[in-house]
């Protein structure tokens, strides 16, 4: 007899073989329904007009990755955006659509999600179920037969067939397993199998307008292993400085490293474009660069984002947004149209890169695009509208947060743990709002922070925050970033001057030398070799010999050219990127004893106002609303 005979069994028997064949049921259907969303081309539901609703998802990409922006519809508005980008009707048709194509798509994402999800349940509950059923059923051996043994044993036939369902069950638990997980990537499961499972790094054509955006921390490992700046500073000090890892480089000097930079190219007809690809979110932030990573921000109103690119492809590997808090949240703070919400470069240590917006959030993410950290600094009290980049000592995140009247105790200078976001040190700052970044240079062999606003600029040790010196020297709407060359601080604004100081020297103390001529209201200084230089926001390169100390010459740079964008020396060679829209182009100026010359006028194809991250044979800029990268041609 079979062992469902025994008292009590066989009503679990027939619970078990009902359950197993329920959930094999529904496990078929999820798969079913896994594989279709896997294989057919995802067409959101918004419109009648078939033609509209055709998918522009490239060939070799799976149906699964097409994302909303890849839409007939959307790609459609975005082009017509360009050729009449002040028409407001067409940006509110563009917010409305992308907000419909965000919420179906990422509607089809919970269901492939819940899909998987009950996958898993059911057929787990199935096997359990079967295997149940199967025991119940196994015959017990009477002693008073006999060959019992031959009778239990299975005959060849049977046995071919319990292998096979096993196997096809087998089979389709692994199947859905996979493409439930690849379809539910944004799960903590689902980004591991997404990141482990190899794929092909896709490419970007030469000036191509493609953001491909990718489940967060695909391709996104640093090829070198970080290094922990409290455990070996020489270590990280010899790799950071080989990045371009914040504003205007790993010292903040505007100077490039690198010799093997293109002098000639042009956007528009694509000489020299390695890629050129969208921006998402606007923004004034300029890039930075750590192998083979690109982090930027955007943001608008309401949201604020940390992007990450690929930099030999152009192809958006991840952004995150960073969350605020209910005090950033609550209220959006006033901005400059040329400031906006973004205008603060990020900075990264190799481990995270770090973020602040205009609405004084702050935030730290891993390369993976996790949010560490966030905490809000309050709401900043800014005429134009926050703008301070930040800065990196070791693991600390320097912070100048110059807001207020400077009489009200709003300003302050600050030094975050990279690894929790906790305050280091706080300084109070007697200073008015201002938009310069803080640079973290050595000056002879010690370590210095030094700030610019009006009225002082001041040095700070950045163990402690304790004040080194401090040069009344400055006043107005102090913007341009100071430079260190040589163990010389030169500060500058459009009012009064420019001012050399010797940062050597402690207390109260005053500038050696200083000039009038070209007077920037944004660009940051420049310094190296005999010169150092200042680029006025009208067009005016203005070079002083340093070993002078006075005025060696002056240039005009293009015709009716306007700069925001700070100048950058590569080999001896000034760059300087014009926000025009009447010329946009990319200057190189060759600097002489007596006069320079600008040696190319080079097409940018629409206003830049960032500055570029140089790496080998290539540079990386932010126009107003593309990422572009510009490599040595052949």
């Amino acid at each position: 007899m079979d062992s469902t005979r025994v008292t009590g069994t066989k009503p679990v028997y027939y619970v078990s073989l009902v359950t197993a064949w329920v959930s094999g049921l529904f496990s078929v259907v999820f798969l079913g329904m896994l594989l279709w969303s896997y294989f057919s081309p995802y067409t959101p539901n918004l419109t009648n007009d078939p033609a509209a609703q055709k998918s522009v998802k490239k060939p070799d990409s799976p149906p699964f990755q097409v994302f909303p922006t890849d839409q007939k519809q959307f790609v459609d508005l975005k082009a017509q955006i360009q050729l009449d980008p002040e028409n407001e009707e067409l940006k509110t048709k563009i917010r409305e659509l992308d907000r419909q194509l965000r919420d179906e798509f990422f509607f089809k994402r919970r269901q492939n999600r819940f899909a998987a999800m009950f996958f898993l349940v059911s057929t787990i509950t199935l096997i359990i179920a079967a295997r149940t059923a199967a025991t119940l059923r196994r015959k017990i051996p009477d002693p008073r037969e006999t060959d019992c043994a031959c009778r239990n044993r299975l005959t060849e036939h049977q046995r071919v067939t319990y292998a096979l369902l096993g196997l096809g069950l087998v089979a389709c638990f692994a199947l859905g397993i996979v493409f439930g997980l690849k379809l539910s990537g944004d799960s903590e499961v689902g980004k591991f199998l997404v990141t482990n499972i190899p794929t092909e790094d896709p490419t970007t054509e030469s000036g191509e307008e493609s953001v491909k955006t990718s489940t967060s921390g695909e391709f996104a490992e640093p090829e070198t292993p970080a290094i922990d700046p409290t455990k070996d500073r020489e270590a990280f000090l010899a790799m950071f400085d080989k990045q371009w890892p914040g504003f205007r480089g790993p010292d903040s000097s505007g100077t490039s490293r690198y010799e093997n930079i293109p002098t000639e190219w042009d956007v528009v007809s694509g000489k020299g474009v390695r890629w050129k690809v969208p921006v998402p979110l606007s923004g004034n932030s300029s890039p930075v660069v750590w192998e083979k990573r690109l982090f930027l921000t955007g943001a608008d109103e309401k949201t604020r984002k940390i992007y990450c690119f690929d930099t030999e492809t152009g192809n958006l590997l991840w952004d995150v947004e960073a969350p605020g808090t209910p005090e950033s949240t609550a209220s959006v703070p006033s901005v400059n149209e040329d400031t906006g919400y973004a205008a603060s470069t990020p900075v990264t240590d190799g481990i995270r890169v770090y973020a602040i917006f205009a609405n004084g959030d702050v935030a730290a993410a891993d390369f993976r695009g996790n949010i560490i950290w966030s905490k809000s600094l309050g709401i900043p009290d800014s005429a134009y509208g926050y703008a301070a980049s930040l800065a990196i000592w070791f693991d600390r995140v320097i912070v100048q947060y110059d807001v207020g009247n400077g009489k009200d105790g709003k300003s302050r200078i600050m030094a975050l743990d990279g690894t929790t976001g906790e305050v280091f040190w706080e300084t109070s700052r007697a200073t008015r709002c201002s938009w310069p970044s803080p640079i973290v240079c050595r000056i002879g062999d010690s370590w210095q922070i030094i700030t610019s606003a009006d009225p002082f600029a001041i040095a700070y040790r950045p163990e402690d925050g304790s004040e080194i010196w401090r040069c009344k020297c400055l006043s107005g709407d102090v913007g341009p970033t100071p430079v260190a060359f040589e163990n010389i601080a030169y500060v500058a604004n459009e009012y009064p001057q420019m001012s050399a100081i010797d940062a050597t020297q402690t207390g109260e103390i005053k500038e050696i030398w200083s000039g009038t001529n070209a007077l920037p209201d944004t660009p940051s200084p420049l310094a190296g070799g005999k010169f150092v230089f200042t680029l006025a926001s009208y067009g005016y390169l203005t070079a002083y010999n340093i070993a002078d100390q006075a005025m060696a010459w002056e240039l005009e740079v293009g015709d009716g050219a306007s700069f925001y964008s700070s100048p950058s020396l590569v080999a001896g060679k000034i760059y300087c990127f014009d926000h025009s829209e009447d010329s946009m182009n990319g200057y190189v100026i060759e600097p002489g004893e007596t006069e320079g010359t600008v040696i190319a006028a080079n097409p940018m194809g629409e206003p830049v106002v960032t500055s570029p991250a140089f790496a080998d044979g290539r540079f990386y800029i932010r126009g107003k609303t593309h990422l572009l990268c510009i490599e040595m041609s052949e």
